[in-house]
């Protein structure tokens, strides 16, 4: 049973049997009268006296169960010795990374499909458990990606963390060319912590998966603990449980007369000391401290995995010293965000008229080969309408970047995309008339020191640029529209910083 449902169970029974079990201590009720006891429901028994319950959740509540004896438990740890509980990030092959780390892209920024095992369909990326709300707030720039062999193939997989809703790890089949959820994290409590190895913990509850290469689960644990006051603690562990019925552990009549059986899922639990479940969980413990360590090595950015960081050559550097480099003022904006076409109903994507003016009043920014900033101050006072200072700062209005790295490309296709805050696929326009242009982006060296006020520092404003390599004195930038810049050669400062 997925340990989320596991969990909604519990919750619901432990905060009625706390209340059951505070009244019971204070009315100091007898537990020696079967009528007296603590549980709900008495639970059914069998020959060799082992209690059973149909869900591990109904007897969460009953704190007087017998504890594993210590032959009991010796069995118990001999168990849990042969799980393992460290993981490993796997690298796998890494002469298919590139052409994995496109068709990825290819997938995220197209919205493609993905086989959902659960749904037992193909959905959009965006449709998987809702994530169309998240991506439409935060953007894919926001998220934490892991790129290794999450499922012991030797090919990479990727991981999508969106913090606060779950890790989707997604596996891509290039023989068919289709993508498919390898194994559904849906829930910020879970964590890889390395190849085809999960845990789930929130500080109570502890679970472990071993997976296999299709993301079934070939071993299961689970702990929990419960303490009531310091004389009552509640502490069970689950019997490693394995796919294969012969690496599971043979149970004696005694240790049945101890365990606690669930029949939904054939599970055996036994009760233990305090004591007995740290020695227990510390291998656990251990593993999940060490992966954190690991994990650095495979997590990154969007723009560290999917945008290539490379050094300029000497006609870029020159080009950019001729053609960006300095300070700019918004002299016209040319093409607004079409108001239909945004997900949010009622929303403008666009800074009003009154908006528009105030900045080309007062907004400066200047691009330099260090940072990017802007650099007059930007802040409440600054614009009439709040609809306007909400956009500016969705579009990275408050934020500044040390040590960009530039990329530059000449234009690809017939159209140019536009951010649109509202819309996670943006806002396409034609680029007739720009058939020549280069086109100039720019993202945070991994090494930066980045800082921000409002959002995230990997949200960056006028990130696109658009330049002609025949005019010195006018750029095009994606800031809530496509906006013509003019060289502003009055020097405001370059400190980047905004009042707030």
């Amino acid at each position: 049973m997925k340990i989320k449902y596991r969990i909604i169970m519990f919750t619901t029974i432990f905060l009625l049997c706390s209340v059951i079990l505070y009244s019971a201590l204070h009315a100091q009720v007898s537990t020696d009268n079967p009528g007296n006891q603590l549980s709900a429901e008495e639970p059914d028994k069998v020959e060799n006296g082992a209690y059973i319950y149909e869900h591990w959740t109904d007897f969460a509540e009953e704190w007087d169960l017998p504890y594993a004896d210590e032959e009991t438990f010796d069995i118990i740890k001999t168990a849990y010795a042969q799980v393992d509980f460290s993981g490993e990030f796997e690298i796998g092959n890494q002469e298919v990374y590139e052409e994995y780390k496109g068709k990825y892209k290819e997938l995220l920024e197209n919205d493609g499909l993905v086989f959902d095992s659960e749904a037992e369909t193909n959905v959009p990326f965006s449709q998987l458990d809702d994530l169309d709300n998240y991506i439409e707030q935060d953007g894919l720039q926001e998220f934490v990606y892991y790129f290794f062999d999450i499922d012991g193939d030797e090919l990479p997989e990727l991981g999508v963390h969106i913090y606060g809703k779950g890790i989707y790890i997604i596996d891509y089949d290039s023989e068919n060319d289709v993508y498919s959820v390898w194994y559904p994290m849906e829930s910020y409590w879970y964590s890889l912590i390395g190849t085809k190895k999960v845990q789930w913990q929130d500080g109570r509850y502890l679970a472990f998966y071993l997976l296999d290469e299709g993301g079934k689960e070939e071993c299961e644990t689970f702990f929990f603990c419960r303490k009531y006051n310091e004389e009552i603690s509640l502490c069970i562990v689950m019997l490693p449980a394995y796919a294969e019925e012969e690496k599971n552990t043979e149970l004696t009549e005694k240790m049945k007369s101890q365990g606690i059986y669930e029949r939904s899922d054939g599970r055996w639990y036994f009760r233990v000391t305090e004591e007995q479940y740290d020695e227990l969980t510390k291998p656990y413990r251990e593993a999940s401290y060490e992966s954190k360590e690991k994990m650095k090595e495979v997590t990154y950015t969007y723009e560290e995995l999917f945008e290539p960081a490379y050094e300029l050559t000497v006609e870029e550097e020159l080009f950019l010293q001729e053609h960006l480099y300095g300070q700019w003022r918004f002299a016209e904006r040319i093409v607004k965000i079409d108001e239909d076409n945004n997900f949010t109903y009622g929303a403008k994507p666009n800074i009003s008229d009154v908006g528009v003016e105030e900045l080309k009043e007062s907004a400066r920014i200047l691009y330099e080969d260090t940072s990017v900033s802007f650099t007059v101050k930007i802040g409440q006072n600054s614009f009439t309408h709040a609809q306007d200072m909400y956009l500016f700062a969705n579009h990275g209005g408050f934020n500044w970047t040390d040590n960009p790295v530039y990329c530059l490309s000449a234009l690809e296709g017939d159209t140019i995309t536009l951010r649109d805050v509202y819309n996670m696929h943006g806002y396409k326009i034609s680029a007739e008339g720009m058939e020549d242009f280069i086109h100039v982006k720019y993202f945070a060296r991994p090494d930066g020191n980045n800082s921000g006020i409002h959002g995230s520092i990997f949200t960056y404003f006028g990130s696109d640029v658009y330049i002609d390599p025949d005019d010195d004195n006018t750029i095009y930038i994606d800031f809530c529209g496509l906006w013509k810049m003019e060289r502003d050669d009055n020097y405001y400062g370059t400190d980047g910083k905004c009042e707030y």
